[in-house]
């Protein structure tokens, strides 16, 4: 059934006489936010599936699924489709995309303790990673955290010496400080 909805929904977004030979992921996966809103992850996860079979060539389907997953409060799952994804797909880079997903969740300013928990998570798991410090001191500078942010730029500095968006970063919040 979810697999029929998927393609309906596929030819009424086509039908608006648009380029019927490419649809943002992103948007063909808004469909799925209602079902999640209304706690009905595993509805969202097999129309998810369905654009998967119907567009087989579109990698961004699960990857955004699991923002559409994130945004929407279900953290566990957008985790397990990110994990599985890196598994999968050795082009995926989870060491970059979680920090990129800490941010978009940082944005909404309900989400900053998502973002925070997210970001945390990312630095013990790649400890080593200069973005995901890099990232992380963005975050407590936005929330005046001063002494934090600090911290994480001077992690990313010494883990990239050569990085001029930390460095430049770690200037400004020296002047803040």
């Amino acid at each position: 059934v979810y697999k029929r909805q998927a393609i309906d929904t596929l030819d009424r977004l086509y039908s608006d006489e648009q380029d019927s030979y490419y649809f943002s992921a992103y948007e063909l996966l808004s469909v799925c936010e209602p079902m999640l809103l209304s706690g009905e992850v595993n509805a969202a996860e097999q129309f998810q599936r369905a654009i998967a079979d119907t567009l087989p060539s579109e990698r961004r389907i699960k990857e955004g699924f699991a923002q559409i997953c994130m945004l929407n409060g279900q953290v566990s799952k957008s985790m397990e489709i990110l994990r599985e994804l890196d598994m999968e797909d050795p082009s995926f880079d989870l060491e970059r995309t979680l920090p990129s997903l800490g941010y978009l969740l940082a944005q909404y300013p309900e989400k900053g303790n998502d973002a925070l928990e997210l970001l945390h998570f990312t630095v013990e798991q790649f400890p080593d990673s200069s973005f995901a410090h890099f990232s992380l001191a963005k975050l407590y500078g936005d929330r005046g955290d001063i002494a934090r942010a600090i911290e994480h730029c001077k992690k990313c500095l010494e883990l990239k010496p050569n990085d001029g968006d930390a460095a430049s970063l770690l200037g400004r919040l020296e002047q803040q400080r």
